[in-house]
């Protein structure tokens, strides 16, 4: 495609992805080897488990997996999702005020836009559940 894997990663919403390919603001480097492209390079994933965690409200498998390593900020596209999406959106859209209010206060950056370009803030209103945003 021409485009590098950190350009990619932005493109699509991956946060994670694109601060792995900048330490410490520089670019990093990725080799290129016969066989592989920077789209397959990116394997920022997050476990149904966790995913559905999130859908469902259930904040203990979250933070269990968060605690283990996992990505707070890290982005994926549910089946039947948007692209870029990430745990506190997720959770903002199904209206768990618990489960967001948890993300956030882990560092969850609600600022992130998924693939059409909408934060958790504006998920969760399109869903008519931005009780925890202050509506």
């Amino acid at each position: 495609s021409g485009l590098t894997a950190m350009e990619i990663a932005h493109r699509r919403g991956h946060a994670e992805c694109v601060k792995a390919f900048r330490p410490q603001g520089g670019h990093k480097v990725l080799p290129r080897e016969k066989g592989h492209t920077a789209e397959g390079m990116l394997e920022c994933k997050v476990p149904e488990e966790v995913w559905r965690a999130a859908e469902r409200g259930r904040e203990a498998t979250i933070a269990a997996w968060i605690d283990s390593g996992g990505k707070m900020d890290v982005t994926f596209s549910p089946p039947d999702g948007v692209g870029g999406t990430t745990l506190l959106m997720l959770a903002a859209g199904n209206g768990h005020e618990r489960v967001v209010a948890a993300l956030l206060q882990r560092g969850a950056d609600p600022e992130l836009c998924d693939a059409k370009g909408k934060t958790a803030v504006q998920i969760a209103r399109q869903a008519g559940r931005a009780g925890w945003a202050g509506e």
